[in-house]
């Protein structure tokens, strides 16, 4: 119906009355493929995430373009376009959480609790904003990587489908004539993107992010990241919908001076895939939203007949482009199920191969007998198809068999690794003093020293206390040093010596074999700790003169991205009063190459800091790690902590 109580044309009102471009599909080829090789992470292309941005543009223009051509004569129904978008995008979302399901149940059921919360989010596009509400980080280390991380995008996109209709009917009400009306929605499209490009300049700065702080919240926000969609809507707007139905004017050919300026816009998107990551700050300012104009550009000359036109519509990257969807649904599970030296013995290009392929044939499979039935024929006769190939038994017996295991799952409590030890499950927040074993007691020798006779170190019952606070006015030493009275150190002996441990739950794992190498260590490390925090805190505890310790070990970066400014600052106020042992972290995370560079320089400017290299270490050794490939097994904490003491006596 319009606004007026007349009833709408069904030829009108239906779904695919767009024009197809073709080179639309080309550019959707680009941008999910650029997404997939950043996951695989195989090729070195750092920026591919930024192909959701493209996404982003791609989509904002085409919905944009759709609703202005159907509605701009008054003839709105909101509600047809809302069960065509579900019809369209749900049954591969659906598909994929009872795949995905299934498989966390089989092989990750000590992250499936997490997952459940994760489920109900992704099934109601919710899952950008469930994530910042329950302050789920994009920088996340422990474990799996979430299996439904990605959806953050489709929640942001759907999100977007929910409001913007709701915006144009609006002004559809307002405004009488066609031309105000456009002219008002093109005004509003335009500044509902500043406002979002400026929530992410203004929101990242404020937070210090990315070096100096979690930009999850600026990342994964609708608010903040759906400039690009907004972008897509002010083309469609601006052309007045030109191209998206025989009732509008078709695009006029792009001449060759239009045809350059959307090769370099082409080539700039390649650029920035290739050269820039999830680090970078400008990118937090104002990258984001020059991805989207760039896109734009792009866009504008794509869908005009031409060169531009031509080549973004080759035939293969039509068919990437149309699965486009679906590989980028498929790609992510595929990575967090095939993690190497722990869910395969692969690496290099057969990981590559492998992880393609399994995409690939998951993606078909959806497209086939999911994405395509119910997108032509509806909900109903899908489903009959599905019935017809006999495949609704299967279908339905796995979902009774997924379903119990899940309900089971619900009840019970979660298993726990027995690899990990004891020493890694310390609770957050607490500061973990450990003294070595003492030799038997000799004449003279003062009661502080005294202990049991031993013939060989044995560790003592920890004492565990409330960690120290952050602030400087209120770090106080808590070393206490046993080896016995007047007793020199031997010669390459490490017994006499304090280590103060500031890191994340991976130095602490090790804290109970290092006691037996040193005379007491201290931990200031909490599990899940983050470089940004950790880093100002000794900042601020070294220039006052309270971290305590013969040697500190600094151990960061498991978790998220360590700056390098703050590295800079706890080095140098750490710089001459004692041996700093600066560990190279391995952790198979987006920010791990980016970490090693960052700890590597910066160990270099530090006469008192030596580094202890865990990534080359542990290169070759999966018996160090235990499931997560982070944390350390019995074999990985002797070796760990055979590292440290390296670093120590070549100090």
């Amino acid at each position: 119906m319009d606004h007026s109580g007349r009833s709408c044309d069904p030829a009108l009102a239906g779904p695919g009355r767009q024009t197809y471009f073709p080179g639309l599909d080309g550019l959707r080829a680009v941008a999910v493929l650029g997404v997939m090789l950043y996951h695989f992470g195989v090729l070195q292309v750092p920026g591919g995430f930024l192909g959701v941005d493209v996404f982003f543009v791609l989509s904002g223009y085409l919905i944009t373009g759709q609703l202005w051509a159907r509605w701009s004569g008054g003839c709105v129904e909101p509600g047809r376009f809302w069960a065509a978008r579900i019809r369209r995008l749900f049954p591969a979302v659906l598909f994929l959480l009872a795949v995905t399901t299934a498989a966390m149940v089989t092989a990750g059921r000590d992250q499936l609790r997490a997952y459940l919360g994760d489920l109900a989010a992704a099934g109601t596009y919710t899952s950008n904003w469930w994530y910042i509400v329950h302050q789920r980080s994009y920088f996340e280390a422990t474990g799996r990587p979430p299996v439904l991380q990605h959806l953050w995008s489709l929640a942001v996109e759907e999100q977007f489908y929910l409001v913007w209709p709701l915006v144009i009917v609006t002004v559809l009400l307002v405004c009488r004539s066609v031309a105000v009306r456009r002219r008002a929605l093109l005004v509003v499209a335009a500044l509902l993107a500043a406002g979002s490009a400026y929530a992410m300049w203004r929101g990242s700065a404020m937070d210090h992010v990315p070096g100096a702080g979690d930009p999850s919240r600026w990342y994964f926000g609708t608010d903040s990241h759906s400039m690009g969609l907004l972008v897509g809507a002010v083309l469609a707007l601006w052309r007045s919908g030109a191209g998206f139905g025989p009732a509008l004017p078709d695009l006029p050919p792009a001449r060759l001076r239009t045809t350059l300026v959307g090769a370099g816009g082409l080539a700039a998107i390649g650029w920035t895939f290739a050269s820039v990551d999830e680090f970078s700050t400008p990118l937090y300012r104002f990258g984001f939203a020059a991805v989207a104009l760039v896109t734009a550009v792009v866009v504008a000359v794509a869908t005009r007949p031409g060169l531009a036109a031509t080549v973004l519509g080759w035939a293969p990257l039509r068919v990437v482009g149309q699965r486009s969807y679906g590989l980028y649904l498929w790609h992510w599970p595929v990575v967090c199920f095939t993690r190497p030296g722990l869910d395969v013995d692969l690496d290099g290009w057969r990981l590559l191969l492998l992880r393609f392929a399994l995409t690939v044939v998951l993606t078909e499979t959806s497209y086939r007998f999911v994405e395509q039935p119910v997108r032509r024929l509806g909900w109903r006769e899908g489903w009959r198809r599905l019935v017809s190939a006999r495949l609704s038994p299967v279908l339905a017996s796995v979902t009774a068999v997924v379903v119990g295991l899940v309900a089971f799952e619900a009840v019970t409590p979660p298993p726990i690794d027995p690899t990990i030890t004891a020493a890694a499950m310390v609770r957050p927040g607490d500061t973990v003093v450990h003294h070595r074993a003492t030799p038997p007691t000799t004449a003279g020798t003062s009661s502080e020293s005294s202990g049991p006779a031993t013939t060989a170190p044995v560790s003592q019952p920890r004492r565990t206390m409330r960690r120290l606070p952050t602030t400087p006015t209120a770090v106080t030493s808590t070393s206490v040093t046993i080896s016995p009275a007047g007793a020199a150190p031997s010669a390459g002996s490490t017994a006499h010596l304090t280590v103060a441990v500031y890191a994340d739950s991976v130095a602490l794992g090790a804290e109970g074999r290092m006691a037996q190498d040193f005379g007491a260590v201290i931990n200031h490390a909490t599990v899940g700790e983050q470089a940004w925090d950790l880093l100002p805190a000794l900042t601020s505890a070294a220039r006052v003169g309270q971290v305590p310790g013969d040697v500190v070990l600094l151990h960061t970066g498991d978790n998220g991205v360590v700056s390098p400014d703050q590295l800079q600052d706890a080095l140098a106020a750490l710089a001459g009063k004692r041996t700093v042992v600066l560990v190279v972290p391995r952790v198979p995370r987006p920010w791990e190459q980016h970490n090693l560079g960052v700890i590597r320089a910066a160990a270099a400017g530090f006469r008192n800091v030596r580094l202890a290299d865990w990534y080359d270490v542990s290169t070759d050794h999966p018996e160090y790690f235990v499931g997560d490939g982070i944390h350390l097994s019995s074999t990985g904490v002797t070796a760990y902590t055979r590292m440290v003491r390296a670093a120590v006596l070549d100090s």
